[in-house]
């Protein structure tokens, strides 16, 4: 699994990063960096606000000359014919979500696809497509409620995120990931504790969006995250809600109430 760090973090994290992610405002830094460090993979973040005529086409095109490493980031669909046309390796960066759009995709020469919603939820049938996935396991995604049967728990569970250790469930489908919603401090820390250090606190100081109370080293990742990997999140669909698995392990990974029933066991036995 490779992991994109910011092309502004210190060198010594420069360093593990098996991908440099770089701002198109921040391109130039490029060319130190092909020196530095000339086995990293380069992401140029190209947004959509950038205007057509404010892209330095032919500077793209001499960095891709300079460096076999470049990968595009593109934000608009018309971008694509033209990293094509010039042989520029390149990957949507909007997130897809839906089938037709990661059909649509199938059929190209993509880099990556970014997965989320009710896809990462059914992710050896997107890996048959044969598009290398990248995910964003730290924010929890997820649709509108309103859309849904109402629910007896909180959405934020079901959004496509996964605990950091549950890892090497994902490495057999996801090739690469990245952080958002985060500075270059916490980055660095999610860097160390998705790699390798792992969480044993409560996940919502790590994952975006998340509102329920879960401690990590009470998180079985068989139980939890290798049942979403194929689930398709029918939690969530209009006429199926009988799944609540996720809730349930929530349940079981919050301190505070295991705690209590522990203790109220406990003086059950006294009392008897």
């Amino acid at each position: 699994m490779k992991y994109a760090l910011s092309s502004r973090q210190t060198p010594d994290y420069l360093k593990l990063a098996d991908e440099i992610r770089v701002e198109y405002r921040d391109r130039e830094i490029i060319y130190d960096f092909i020196e530095k460090y000339p086995d990293k993979t380069y992401i140029l973040e190209i947004p959509y606000y950038v205007a057509e005529e404010t892209i330095d086409f032919q500077e793209i095109i001499t960095l891709n000359k300079l460096t076999q490493n470049l990968i595009c980031r593109l934000s608009r669909v018309e971008d694509i014919q033209w990293c094509r046309e010039n042989e520029i390796r390149w990957f949507y960066g909007m997130v897809v979500d839906k089938w037709e759009d990661l059909i649509s995709l199938a059929y190209t020469d993509a880099e990556y696809v970014l997965i989320g919603g009710d896809l990462f939820f059914d992710l050896p049938r997107v890996k048959g497509f044969g598009i290398p996935i990248r995910v964003v396991p730290n924010v929890a995604s997820v649709p509108q409620l309103s859309t849904f049967a109402a629910l007896e728990f909180d959405i934020s569970i079901v959004g496509d995120w996964f605990p950091p250790e549950a890892r090497y469930i994902y490495e057999d489908y996801v090739e690469a990931i990245e952080f958002e919603n985060c500075n270059l401090q916490q980055e660095r820390a999610m860097y160390r504790i998705w790699s390798h250090d792992g969480w044993p606190g409560d996940e919502r100081r790590i994952i975006t969006n998340l509102n329920t109370e879960a401690e990590g080293r009470m998180l079985n990742p068989e139980w939890f995250s290798r049942n979403r990997l194929d689930c398709g999140r029918t939690c969530l669909k209009k006429d199926n809600v009988g799944c609540q698995l996720c809730y349930r392990q929530f349940t079981l990974a919050n301190y505070e109430r295991m705690k209590g029933y522990v203790e109220q066991a406990q003086a059950n036995e006294e009392s008897e």
